[in-house]
């Protein structure tokens, strides 16, 4: 006889038979972006209160401004970064597909007439494909389970802009006056009443993530397919 362990009658797939992947192809960047400097020019203000703001846009270069920054606190606010792009893929999991175990021992040479099984087993007819059995006859599909999944959907790619910027008192960013975190946080001006000449945005790219697709319902199907046909 010929012995073979398979999977009978798969059922539904459940939750996870196929998952999307998400791979970063190219990685989102800062550069170059419009930082905002936002800045408190009354002396008697709270904390942070927004008297003026500079816009400019930054490549990562020296970038020329004459923003007169008064005095107590100034802050940056961290600017969107660059789209980078993705890919995502399915990766099927057959074993979320129930299904029953079973064993089969197959003997070609038996005829219908002579063939008993042995305890603990029940003699049926098998052929392989997916055909039907007598109406007298319960058919069961065994063999080896996969999972087709359909293409994933779009996949994201997220990220915070941080860095510093420093501020420079001419205009060839040659003389720092300080750095400010591109933070949002408000910071203390350290050299109130001075002309800002020159800025410089150094990047730093934090909290890249990576969302996957969403993968279409998974198709169950049985590889070397036998139909059994058992009373």
């Amino acid at each position: 006889m010929t012995t073979l362990n398979a999977a009978a009658d798969p059922g539904t797939p459940g939750g996870g038979a196929c998952s999307c992947d998400c791979t970063i192809t190219e990685q989102p960047t800062c550069l170059p972006q419009t930082i905002t400097h936002d800045y408190d020019t009354d002396p008697d203000a709270a904390v942070c209160n927004k008297m003026g703001t500079a816009t400019f846009v930054s490549d990562g270069g020296c970038t020329q401004t004459m923003t007169q920054v008064s005095v107590t606190d100034h802050w940056a606010v961290p600017p969107n970064p660059g789209t980078g792009t993705c890919t995502s893929n399915a990766t099927s999991d057959p074993s979320k597909v129930p299904s029953t175990p079973s064993r089969l021992c197959i003997d070609t040479t038996c005829s219908s007439s002579v063939c008993t099984a042995p305890l603990g087993f029940q003699t049926c007819f098998v052929a392989p494909g997916a055909l039907a059995c007598p109406a007298t006859m319960k058919a069961h599909q065994v063999g080896t389970v996969s999972v087709a999944c359909s293409t994933c959907g779009g996949c994201a790619v997220g990220a915070t802009c941080e860095g510093t910027l420093t501020l420079y008192f001419d205009n060839t960013c040659s003389v720092p006056l300080e750095t400010v975190n591109v933070d949002g946080g408000c910071e203390p001006n350290t050299y109130p009443g001075t002309t800002i000449g020159s800025v410089k945005y150094s990047p730093t790219v934090v909290g890249t993530t990576c969302t996957a697709g969403v993968s279409g319902s998974p198709t169950v199907q049985l590889q070397q397919e036998l139909t059994v046909c058992c009373p």
